[in-house]
């Protein structure tokens, strides 16, 4: 394997790392809730579980750094939609709304009609009452299920290339 800090991909070592110590990081998860994902998104995960993280982690503990990461990059937007919810909009607010807050919303949070019944993912208790509160103020008919899979489904095709990256890695590196 080379040592070079970037590969034929533009990919960097670094990138890689990153993401491993972020996502593919076994993190004990003391109180948990299912949340009903399609069986196409959880085969998804246990995928990369499996090929890239090479068993050091779980579903769960992969699911939930994903949805812990969107909370925080979005924190200032669902603050802005919890004050939309009680009225208590500032006109600083309600500019970032209309510009970040609809495409937010046709994103993540539109309904979807896809059965979620067959495929369960165990995510920090914490990640899913954050996803039902801000599922409950869009009011868009969005379940936590398909707000959850949305984020995961994002989260897997924005990092499509470097998770394939390292499934390559670790591919070549067997013996």
């Amino acid at each position: 394997m080379k040592t070079t800090s970037h590969n034929s991909t533009g990919i960097s070592e670094k990138a890689k790392l990153d993401y491993a110590e972020i996502y593919l990081t076994r993190v004990p998860i003391k109180h948990q809730r299912c949340i009903g994902i399609t069986e196409g998104t959880l085969a998804k995960l246990k995928n990369v579980v499996r090929l890239v993280a090479m068993n050091n982690t779980t579903v769960r503990s992969y699911a939930s750094a994903i949805l812990r990461d969107h909370l925080r990059e979005y924190k200032f937007l669902h603050e802005i939609m919890r004050k939309v919810m009680y009225d208590k909009l500032t006109s600083g607010d309600l500019a970032i709304y209309q510009t970040v807050g609809e495409n937010y919303l046709e994103t993540y949070l539109m309904p979807d009609s896809q059965p979620r019944g067959s495929a369960w993912i165990h995510v920090d208790v914490e990640c899913a009452e954050a996803l039902k509160q801000i599922a409950s103020w869009a009011d868009t008919g969005a379940t936590i299920g398909s707000f959850a899979e949305a984020i995961i489904l994002v989260h897997l095709g924005l990092n499509e290339e470097l998770i394939e990256q390292m499934k390559s890695d670790v591919y070549n590196s067997q013996p």
